[in-house]
């Protein structure tokens, strides 16, 4: 699988790879050499189960994933877009191209970012907000938050709606509330507090979905479908942008309708040429105009009119005859 890396501080830049491990570390032959890390503080990411994770070092200032240190031997699940704190280096992990390459495109950019959120929410079997342990000892277990408005509550209590097996966790811990799209988090008056990020809560507070919760030693993360459509509409932007413009295609001309060979065609009326109109000239709608018939001609000069035309039809019949007879002969 491709993998990205930006390396936000103390340097900027990116580096690409593909397959199922990252080697983060000190020594110039890691895949993302990091400084002021030592060669035998090595952070590796595998991919376990068609998800990346790392698990936690005992070294002395812990790795940070979304915000949350992550507990040395436990093992978190890291998303593309999370942001990793190693000593003092702050990175951004990325999965470029996993949801664009499954996609044929449409052409515009509109039909795009709707075929992207149609993907997203089909590749998540979901529409609205969920939440999933990330790390700890429930992790990978999910909640879905359905009903709008009703509270969730999270804690150790098995009646929960939730329920962590996490002896660092309050029977009941901290309930979740969803508003559309938006999900907030309200402490119930836990012993260890609840924390997003590296903030306390306290009250009620919105989760916003790029941060973790930490509740003892499990970690929650914010999976919410729409925010990942319009990451990865972002992320398509430029590359839709630089597509070159789908060809014109141009209709089929009409097959020229065969007249009779025996019947002449008869001219009712005088058909005026197209008028071409300039591209920058204003198409104002007007109301019909009634054009008044021509005057009735006599019969001999309408003859005489037509006269030209049934000889030239004549002289058409006369040679597709010739030249079939000359085919059959």
């Amino acid at each position: 699988m491709r993998w990205r890396v930006s390396v936000l501080r103390p340097e900027n830049r990116t580096l690409e790879g593909h397959g199922s491990e990252i080697r983060i570390g000190g020594a110039p032959e890691d895949d993302v050499p990091i400084a002021g890390v030592s060669p035998a503080d090595l952070t590796v990411l595998r991919l376990l189960d068609g998800e990346w994770t790392l698990r936690g070092t005992d070294r002395a200032e812990p790795i940070e994933v979304a915000g949350v240190p992550v507990e040395a031997g436990w093992l978190r699940a890291v998303r593309s877009g999370d942001t990793l704190r190693i000593g003092a280096n702050l990175m951004r992990f990325e999965v470029p191209g996993g949801t664009n390459a499954a996609l044929a495109l449409p052409g515009n950019t509109k039909d795009v970012a709707l075929a992207l959120i149609a993907h997203v929410q089909k590749a998540y079997d979901d529409d609205v907000p969920r939440v999933r342990a990330v790390e700890g000892p429930s992790f990978r277990l999910a909640l879905r938050l359905a009903d709008e408005g009703r509270a969730y509550v999270v804690g150790r209590d098995p009646q929960c709606e939730m329920a962590l097996r996490d002896s660092d966790v309050s029977r009941k811990h901290v309930a979740l509330r969803r508003a559309g799209n938006r999900v907030f988090i309200r402490d119930l008056g836990s012993k260890n507090c609840a924390e997003l990020g590296t903030t306390a809560i306290q009250g009620e507070i919105e989760w916003a979905p790029h941060l973790s919760l930490r509740l003892g030693r499990t970690v929650l993360s914010l999976i919410v479908p729409f925010e990942h459509a319009l990451a990865q509409v972002e992320r398509t932007a430029a590359w839709q942008d630089a597509l070159p413009p789908p060809p014109k295609m141009r209709s089929p001309a009409a097959p020229a309708a065969e007249l009779p060979p025996t019947e002449a065609p008869v001219a009712e009326s005088v058909i005026a040429p197209p008028i071409v109109v300039p591209a920058s000239a204003a198409v104002v709608a007007l109301a019909p105009v009634p054009v008044p018939s021509p005057p009735e001609q006599p019969r001999a000069s309408r003859a005489r009119e037509l006269m030209p035309a049934i000889v030239l039809l004549l002289v058409v019949v006369v040679a597709v005859a010739l030249a079939g007879w000359l085919l059959l002969a």
